[in-house]
Protein backbone atom coordinates (compact mmCIF):
# COMPACT_ATOMS: atom_id res chain seq x y z
CA UNK A 1 0.00 0.00 0.00
CA UNK A 2 1.07 3.37 -0.87
CA UNK A 3 1.58 5.49 2.08
CA UNK A 4 -0.60 8.66 1.46
CA UNK A 5 0.14 11.73 3.12
CA UNK A 6 -1.97 14.31 4.53
CA UNK A 7 -2.55 17.66 3.62
CA UNK A 8 -3.61 20.59 6.17
CA UNK A 9 -7.10 20.70 4.29
CA UNK A 10 -8.12 17.49 5.56
CA UNK A 11 -8.02 18.39 9.06
CA UNK A 12 -11.49 18.74 9.17
CA UNK A 13 -13.00 15.28 7.93
CA UNK A 14 -10.12 13.46 10.20
CA UNK A 15 -12.08 15.42 13.15
CA UNK A 16 -15.27 14.48 11.65
CA UNK A 17 -18.04 12.22 13.94
CA UNK A 18 -18.11 9.18 13.15
CA UNK A 19 -21.96 7.43 13.55
CA UNK A 20 -21.22 4.49 11.35
CA UNK A 21 -18.64 3.94 15.09
CA UNK A 22 -21.37 4.53 16.81
CA UNK A 23 -23.96 2.67 16.36
CA UNK A 24 -22.23 -0.21 14.75
CA UNK A 25 -18.94 -0.36 16.71
CA UNK A 26 -17.88 -3.41 16.40
CA UNK A 27 -18.77 -3.92 12.40
CA UNK A 28 -16.71 -0.21 12.14
CA UNK A 29 -13.97 -1.34 14.18
CA UNK A 30 -13.00 -4.68 12.38
CA UNK A 31 -13.42 -2.86 8.93
CA UNK A 32 -11.13 0.13 10.17
CA UNK A 33 -8.33 -2.41 11.17
CA UNK A 34 -9.07 -2.96 15.21
CA UNK A 35 -9.57 -6.52 15.29
CA UNK A 36 -8.74 -7.01 19.01
CA UNK A 37 -10.79 -4.27 20.50
CA UNK A 38 -13.43 -5.18 18.07
CA UNK A 39 -13.74 -8.59 19.23
CA UNK A 40 -13.41 -6.97 23.37
CA UNK A 41 -16.27 -4.72 22.17
CA UNK A 42 -18.24 -7.12 20.84
CA UNK A 43 -17.94 -9.03 23.51
CA UNK A 44 -18.84 -5.98 25.90
CA UNK A 45 -22.10 -5.41 24.00
CA UNK A 46 -23.33 -8.49 24.71
CA UNK A 47 -21.92 -9.09 28.70
CA UNK A 48 -22.86 -5.97 29.76
CA UNK A 49 -23.75 -3.40 27.35
CA UNK A 50 -24.15 -0.34 29.62
CA UNK A 51 -20.03 -0.63 30.28
CA UNK A 52 -19.83 -0.50 26.40
CA UNK A 53 -21.79 2.43 25.75
CA UNK A 54 -19.33 5.16 26.62
CA UNK A 55 -16.91 2.85 24.06
CA UNK A 56 -19.05 3.55 21.01
CA UNK A 57 -19.59 6.98 22.55
CA UNK A 58 -15.22 7.13 22.38
CA UNK A 59 -15.24 5.87 19.14
CA UNK A 60 -17.89 8.11 17.99
CA UNK A 61 -15.94 11.60 18.79
CA UNK A 62 -12.09 9.65 18.17
CA UNK A 63 -12.78 6.89 15.64
CA UNK A 64 -12.15 9.20 12.29
CA UNK A 65 -8.94 10.42 13.89
CA UNK A 66 -7.44 6.91 15.26
CA UNK A 67 -8.56 5.29 11.81
CA UNK A 68 -6.59 7.76 9.40
CA UNK A 69 -3.84 7.72 12.36
CA UNK A 70 -0.88 8.13 9.85
CA UNK A 71 -3.09 6.89 6.59
CA UNK A 72 -0.87 3.62 6.46
CA UNK A 73 -4.08 1.55 6.12
CA UNK A 74 -5.48 3.34 3.26
CA UNK A 75 -4.42 3.71 -0.43
CA UNK A 76 -5.51 7.90 -0.57
CA UNK A 77 -7.04 10.16 2.05
CA UNK A 78 -10.34 10.09 -1.10
CA UNK A 79 -10.17 5.95 -0.17
CA UNK A 80 -10.29 7.44 3.74
CA UNK A 81 -13.07 10.06 3.31
CA UNK A 82 -15.03 7.78 1.07
CA UNK A 83 -14.94 5.02 3.35
CA UNK A 84 -16.07 7.39 6.29
CA UNK A 85 -18.84 8.74 4.30
CA UNK A 86 -20.14 5.29 3.73
CA UNK A 87 -20.09 4.55 7.37
CA UNK A 88 -22.28 7.34 8.17
CA UNK A 89 -24.49 7.11 6.20
CA UNK A 90 -25.17 3.42 7.31
CA UNK A 91 -24.49 4.37 10.54
CA UNK A 92 -27.36 7.40 10.45
CA UNK A 93 -29.97 5.20 9.08
CA UNK A 94 -29.41 2.05 11.67
CA UNK A 95 -29.34 5.13 14.26
CA UNK A 96 -32.73 6.27 12.97
CA UNK A 97 -33.65 2.89 12.80
CA UNK A 98 -32.90 2.06 16.45
CA UNK A 99 -35.07 5.06 17.30
CA UNK A 100 -38.11 4.28 15.58
CA UNK A 101 -38.04 0.24 16.97
CA UNK A 102 -37.78 1.31 20.39
CA UNK A 103 -40.60 3.75 20.01
CA UNK A 104 -42.42 1.35 18.65
CA UNK A 105 -41.79 -1.08 21.68
CA UNK A 106 -41.88 1.40 24.15
CA UNK A 107 -44.79 2.62 23.06
CA UNK A 108 -47.85 0.07 24.78
CA UNK A 109 -45.68 0.74 27.86
CA UNK A 110 -45.79 4.26 27.37
CA UNK A 111 -49.59 4.50 26.67
CA UNK A 112 -49.93 2.49 29.94
CA UNK A 113 -47.61 4.66 31.91
CA UNK A 114 -49.82 8.08 30.97
CA UNK A 115 -53.06 6.04 31.15
CA UNK A 116 -52.27 4.93 34.93
CA UNK A 117 -51.55 8.99 35.92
Amino acid sequence: MVRAVMDPSHVAAIRAWSWGALFLTPLWLFRNGFWITAVVCGLLWFALPLLAIPFSVLFFLFGARWSWGDGQRWESFEAFESSQWHWNVVGIIFGVSYLLVGLFVAAPFLRYAFERA
